[in-house]
């Protein structure tokens, strides 16, 4: 189905960039527009075991750590845009980077908190 097709397209990029499945690439691109489908989306992966819990948390958290970001930086943020001295592209590109570190860290939690509890897992 569409999941595994976008799975396989997706699975170099996030496996390497924050450690869950390329079925979460659809949820991807939809949190830049809407925080709620991605959220919706991401939901239903894990209900249908799709991805794991520490999956599901990492990749929340990429999604939470400034939801919809593209949609807010160019509607809401609009009116910044005109007086700031990096060009838009740059600002989204920064907002994208600080969403990976972020959920990168919840990735390290996670690994260290296993490492410390090998029996939650």
């Amino acid at each position: 189905g569409p999941a595994a097709a976008t799975g396989r397209l997706f699975q170099p990029f996030f496996k390497r960039l924050l450690g869950v499945p390329g079925v979460v690439g659809l949820a991807f691109v939809s949190s830049f527009t809407s925080s709620d489908v991605a959220a919706f989306m991401t939901k239903n992966m894990a209900d249908e075991k799709l991805i794991n819990d520490d999956h599901r948390t990492i990749f929340a958290a990429y999604q939470y750590a400034g939801s919809a970001t593209i949609n807010n930086t160019i509607g809401s943020g609009a009116a910044l845009l005109p007086i700031s001295v990096l060009p838009v592209g740059i600002i989204i590109g920064l907002i994208v980077v600080v969403k990976f570190i972020g959920a990168n860290f919840v990735r390290a939690y996670l690994r260290y908190y296993h490492r410390k509890h090998p029996e939650a897992e």
